[in-house]
């Protein structure tokens, strides 16, 4: 299948945004308008679509409203770029809702984070269409600060240009858990969202991938736990690599004693493989971010610390 690449993001494009999972509650709300605001600062034109700010207790309307407003949001002609409002925890409900082929026929930017991680994944599987990994509309809030001058450089490098973004600078230092280089295309995201595909008709192919993970509060255990699932499922049998984000809150406050350090968790685990895992602080909740693009060719250094986006991942 021929990898589809979107069209660049410009000053006076047109962002959609949506939920596909969580209502948007007061607090979020408040960060969503200063993000629009901030985006709309920068040169573009915000939307927001028709069910966003739906409520069915825990979830922002029906999976079928949910799914709709995403197809909407893809068939509108006027709208160049597609970024979710926020995270949750259901955005795999609407995946047998969606429709792979319009979004393969009207290819256009999709980024999101957390929960989302279970929505561009299947896409970038189902169409070749190129997603990414990176900041929700919310995330532009001036007040948040996780986005600053490091996330707005790359989000112009990688989803204003149509050049090779090429070399990552680190947010801050990142460390070698194992050395080694590895190269491939990029899949993955929150680690326990991730979880949601594996096992089911929209779990993404492993071979030769760079795996991306981060997590927010999570214990070490349920870490250790997901990491188990997916060598049971013969993930990491498949990767070339495993490139780690940050993970944000992942201690066990009830019991201190269980608290084994995450670099333990994974070395240990995965003992038997010899690929390169490198850690940053790169891309993850309450993090700094470069959007990751989900299915483009990249390739992490371990042993030196380096990350890089290999081909144009917008046209």
């Amino acid at each position: 299948m021929v990898k589809i690449k979107p069209r660049k993001l410009e000053k006076g494009d047109t962002i959609g945004t949506f939920t596909a999972s969580n209502p948007i509650t007061d607090e979020v709300n408040a960060w969503l308008q200063n993000g629009i605001k901030k985006l709309k600062g920068l040169g573009f034109n915000v939307i927001t679509s028709k069910n966003l700010f739906k409520k069915s207790y825990y979830t922002a309307g029906s999976p079928e409203e949910r799914a709709s407003d995403l197809m909407e949001l893809i068939e509108n002609k006027d709208v160049n770029a597609i970024l979710t409002a926020m995270g949750g925890e259901n955005a795999h409900q609407i995946l047998p809702l969606i429709n792979f082929n319009k979004i393969k026929s009207n290819p256009k930017i999709i980024m999101g984070y957390s929960d989302p991680t279970a929505l561009i994944n299947p896409i970038t599987e189902k169409t070749n269409l190129i997603t990414f990994y990176g900041h929700h509309v919310s995330s532009f809030d001036p007040n948040w600060p996780w986005f600053g001058e490091y996330d707005m450089k790359y989000f112009a490098k990688i989803l204003m240009s149509d050049e090779v973004p090429g070399l990552i600078e680190p947010s801050i230092e990142r460390e070698t858990w194992r050395k080694g280089v590895a190269e491939g295309e990029f899949v993955g995201g929150c680690l326990t969202d991730f979880r949601k595909l594996i096992g089911t008709p929209f779990e993404p192919d492993f071979k030769n991938k760079i795996l991306i993970l981060e997590q927010l509060s999570e214990s070490p255990q349920e870490i250790n736990v997901v990491i188990t699932h997916f060598k049971q499922a013969k993930v990491f049998d498949k990767i070339s690599g495993l490139l780690l984000g940050k993970f944000y809150n992942c201690i066990d406050k009830e019991h201190e004693e269980r608290n084994k350090p995450l670099k333990n968790v994974f070395l240990d685990e995965l003992k038997e493989y010899d690929f390169p895992i490198l850690k940053t602080e790169d891309f993850g909740h309450f993090s700094h971010m470069f959007p990751i693009p989900i299915g483009a060719k990249g390739r992490i250094n371990a042993t030196n610390k380096t990350i890089e986006i290999l081909e144009n991942v917008v046209r």
